[in-house]
Formats: structure tokens, sequence, C-alpha cells
């Protein structure tokens, strides 16, 4: 095995993915911290019901639920602190959590742009992740099958025409290619180089419909600060 491919694969494994479900905080709160559920088998203990409760709201999980903060260093990883009460239920007030853990968070609106208020399934994503970085799929009336590579290591970062990607969305996306595109986002990531146009117009080409909106970057404008662009296919 040549040394590069040896370095490939111990990285790969280095950086295995976590697979499950992700609930995004927000309308409820204005934090970089977010709701990890894994996808466990009935038997196992962290399977059991858990709940996560946020000012008036529920969130239903599981034992193995963690909160995922992200970082300029990446993702760190911090498992939940449910307390089991005289119902028998394991339950966690996440804002005394988040208090305890020195977690920054400020109240939100409680409703999305539309007007809607929070639910669990609205906010929820299908998410793959490792402490580098999360790939989220979601089905948007809008959007169609979306996915997302967030890359939260600024150090694992591609570079596109001399900036700093931090992260790559593929719009109207064909379900049937998500095993592919996940893989490509993970190639994205573990390449830890050059992102050229080459590899956009391939990728859309081959999990997209070719739309004007298909392929959006965040990209490092300068300095801390990030804007989005669209990519013209």
């Amino acid at each position: 095995m040549k040394q590069n491919e040896k370095t490939r694969n111990i990285m790969e494994k280095k950086n295995e993915m976590k697979y499950g479900n992700m609930v995004d905080l927000y309308p409820l709160l204005y934090t970089n911290a977010n709701i990890f559920i894994p996808r466990s088998f009935a038997w196992e203990a962290e399977a059991a019901k858990a709940i996560v409760t946020i000012y008036e709201e529920e969130i239903i999980c599981n034992l193995g639920s963690k909160l995922l903060i992200d970082t300029d260093e990446g993702i760190q990883e911090l498992s939940i602190a449910f307390q089991r009460n005289e119902k028998g239920e394991y339950r966690c007030n996440l804002l005394r959590f988040l208090r305890d853990k020195g977690v920054r968070y400020e109240k939100g609106p409680g409703t999305y742009c539309d007007g809607g208020r929070f639910s669990q399934k609205a906010s929820s994503a299908e998410v793959l992740y490792c402490k580098d970085a999360i790939i989220e799929h979601i089905v948007s009336p809008y959007w169609g099958h979306q996915y997302e590579l967030n890359i939260a290591n600024k150090q694992m970062q591609p570079n596109a025409g001399g900036r700093s990607v931090k992260i790559v969305r593929l719009n109207a996306c064909d379900p049937k290619m998500q095993t592919e595109i996940e893989k490509w986002m993970c190639k994205v990531l573990w390449k830890k180089s050059e992102l050229v146009a080459y590899d956009l117009e391939k990728a859309i080409r081959q999990f997209a419909k070719r739309t004007p909106f298909t392929c959006s970057l965040f990209y490092q404008k300068y300095g801390d600060e990030y804007s989005w662009e669209y990519y013209h296919a």
C-alpha cells in the first residue's frame, strides 16, 4: 500500500462518521450548539427514550444523544446529562445544562420566518458527522433533497479560487444518489486541498438537477466574515 493511501485510510478511520438525526435549536435559541440523536438498535441501552426540555418545548431523543458545538477547531461533543424522575422518565433541562457547561445562548423568536412555530420535525436533519464536519440531508418544498457539507474545523476547509470554503450545499439532488453524494462530500473533506470548478460541475451533473441555484458555497470573505455565493452552473 502506498504511503499516501495508508495515511488517508488512517485519517478516514480516525474521522469515522456517526449517523443519526440532528435537531437545530433555532428558532428556540440562538447558539452554536445542536442536539444529535444517534440511530441505535432497540435493544441497546442508549436507545431508551429521553426528553430534552427547552422552555415549554420538548425534544424527544434517546440516552445516547449528544450536544454538538460548532467551534473553529471542529465539532465539540458533549453527552447530555439526563436524570430519571419519579415517573421513570429520563429528562434534561437544556438551558440549565448549557449554563453549567458554559455554552452561550440567547432566547430565539420561537417561530420560523414563515410564521410557523418550532417543531422537532421541521428542525431535524439526517446527518453524518465526525470531529471535523457534518453532512446534513433535508427534504424541503423549496430545494428538494438538499445535502450540505459543513466543515467546522478551519484547518480542514478546502480552498476555492483563493478563498477558504466552510460549507458546500447541493440542492435538487437525486435521492437515489445519497450514498454517492455522501462519499463525494467525505472526499472533499478528507482531501483538504483545492476545490476546483470542475469538481462542482461534475458533482452537479452526477447528483442534481442543473438549475441556477443548484450549488452554493459559504466562503471566507475576509477575517472572520463569511458570505454565501451561488455557483453558477
